[in-house]
């Protein structure tokens, strides 16, 4: 894969810049995909699990430990995929693709991840 990392670093920079401008749109198309399974799981009398979720699929750190602002937006959009899909009665849910340590600027933030534990537990 000789172009995964330079892409992903070109990626990571254009999102820092789009997420904030764009923020309610993703946060609304998100809300929106999250109804709708809620909807369907409700219809179908089926418990909804999302084990992998929220944000980017292809992604990394792209500064030293990760600690270059890399993660701020995919930590966003992941929580508010979190709180949603708790507030909507989720049985399983994951805070996000990269919550391995291999991911070091994402795996770091342990306030983020024991908030998220948080939301998680209120559902």
């Amino acid at each position: 894969f000789p172009k995964y990392p330079k892409n992903v670093k070109i990626h990571a920079r254009r999102m820092a810049k789009l997420y904030p401008k764009h923020r309610e749109e993703y946060i609304r198309m998100l809300e929106g995909r999250i109804d709708f399974w809620a909807e369907w799981g409700g219809d179908n009398n089926l418990p909804l699990f999302t084990t992998e979720a929220w944000g980017p699929i292809n992604y990394d750190d792209v500064t030293p430990g990760g600690t270059g602002g890399e993660w701020d937006w995919v930590k966003d959009i992941a929580q508010q995929g979190v709180r949603m899909a708790s507030e909507r009665g989720w049985k399983g849910i994951c805070t996000s693709n990269f919550c391995q340590p291999h991911f070091e600027g994402m795996w770091a933030d342990v306030g983020w991840h024991k908030r998220m534990t948080e939301l998680i537990l209120k559902g």
